[in-house]
């Protein structure tokens, strides 16, 4: 199994928000490299500009790789 821990001082998006997706992935992303969660306001602007960049990339290198794959199958 796993452990479950919780954390007390989180950021957490202002009521009404519709931030819960970056707020999220953000925490995912400190967890899984096992960095320390700021317990600061993020700037979800540059987070969001962050992460659409990431993904950006991710899909044109994947494009450019296709056909490699593709041609490999009959």
């Amino acid at each position: 199994m796993f452990d479950v821990l919780f954390e007390d001082d989180l950021p957490q998006q202002p009521n009404g928000g519709l931030d819960c997706g970056v707020f999220m992935v953000i925490y995912a992303e400190c967890l899984s490299y096992g960095h320390k969660v700021i317990a600061t306001k993020f700037n979800i602007n540059a987070l969001r500009t962050r992460y659409d960049a990431l993904l950006w990339d991710y899909g044109s290198e994947n494009k450019k790789q296709m056909p490699l794959v593709m041609s490999n199958h009959p």
